[in-house]
């Protein structure tokens, strides 16, 4: 081979590239181990006694991502639907780490009540429930389910769009005594102190200005709060406040209004904001944003915020399992710690984004 100038500049460059590969290599192996513990008898502690009331099937906040995980006061139960995951229902047992296969159901909106979970079949979108100690899974309601949560005695339904009205309905915990409790089309909605609060549109014409909702668990006594405008991105309710985001010129913004609809106003504006990490327990607010501008060197920022002392702090946590360019995450909250699914693949950390391990290297509290 006769080595020309031009020949020699092209050496260079590949020699130069290949460094620059094996550097970035080398970045993203050490960035996305940071902090994991790859120890085989890695313990973590669960706060048990902070699960959710045995009344609720799931918390809100984790249903309004789709509700993949769910968990009682011994076990914790996860669905999959998406991102290469296997179908299937699991039961993993806080204490000894053990993990049973309840159903190969694609399992989302997951809720559990005593010896029963609940659960909307992805595959046709139709309501199931399965005892947590296994067996057949029984149809309850062919009722195609957007959203489902149980709560108390009843499970209440938003009618997926592209297949109903998307209205609100209530059941029992077996199927039977279906009612419709809400014919506006409801977008999400929120349990607080005994009362529903719903997001959407009055009829089931989406163009019309949104507002948010109250009524009674049997859907008596409807009155508006406020509008809100053409869209939120989602809602929930604490300390008799109503608190949403939308977007905004500068990013997503933190909006605060009562459930009075009075005194409203802008907390916070979150700019680059993971949609899938937003999540709510005991007066925090959780959220991540993307930082770096190239998705090789992107990392997320974790922010916590005390919605009674406006007080915010955050903490730098590489992607875990990022495909290619995709900055997806989403976190769900179990028994004080973060469960954060990234492409299928589960890592459990601190509420404050510390001391993280792989899903896969948990073995029991």
């Amino acid at each position: 081979m006769i080595l020309t100038k031009e020949r020699l500049f092209q050496t260079g460059r590949s020699k130069l590239m290949i460094a620059l590969i094996l550097l970035v290599s080398f970045f993203l192996a050490s960035c996305g181990g940071a902090g994991i513990s790859n120890s085989a008898d890695t313990r973590i502690s669960l706060d048990v006694d902070s699960a959710k009331p045995a009344y609720m099937g799931n918390t809100i906040e984790n249903l309004n991502h789709y509700g993949l995980i769910t968990y009682d006061g011994n076990n914790i139960y996860t669905g999959g639907y998406s991102y290469g995951a296997t179908p299937a229902i699991l039961k993993f047992d806080l204490a000894g780490g053990n993990e049973t296969v309840l159903s190969g159901d694609y399992a989302v909106n997951l809720n559990v009540i005593g010896e029963w979970l609940y659960y909307e079949n992805y595959s046709d979108t139709h309501i199931y429930r399965i005892n947590v100690n296994g067996g057949i899974p029984q149809k309850i309601s062919d009722k195609e389910a957007g959203f489902l949560l149980a709560y108390k005695d009843k499970l209440y339904v938003i009618e997926n769009r592209s297949y109903g009205d998307q209205h609100l309905y209530a059941m029992n915990l077996d199927g039977t005594d279906e009612k419709c409790i809400s014919d506006d089309l409801v977008e999400q909605i929120y349990i607080y102190s005994d009362c529903i609060y719903t997001a959407g549109f009055p009829g089931t014409n989406p163009i019309e200005t949104g507002s948010i909702y109250k009524m009674g668990l049997d859907g008596s006594g409807k009155e508006k709060i406020f509008d809100y405008g053409l869209w939120i991105d989602w809602f929930f309710v604490y300390n008799d406040s109503i608190f949403f985001s939308q977007i905004t010129t500068q990013g997503y913004g933190l909006f605060k209004v009562g459930v009075d609809g009075n005194n409203p106003g802008e907390i916070a504006i979150m700019k680059k904001l993971i949609g899938g990490t937003s999540n709510f327990d005991k007066g925090i607010f959780y959220y991540s944003s993307v930082s770096g501008l190239l998705p090789i060197f992107q990392k997320t920022e974790m922010h916590q915020m005390n919605l009674d002392t406006g007080a915010t702090q955050s903490k730098t946590v590489p992607f875990f399992n990022r495909v290619g360019t995709d900055a997806r995450a989403t976190d769900y909250i179990v028994c004080d710690k973060i469960f954060r699914n990234e492409n299928g693949k589960y890592f459990i950390m601190d509420l404050d984004g510390s001391n993280i391990i792989a899903w896969d290297d948990y073995n029991g509290i």
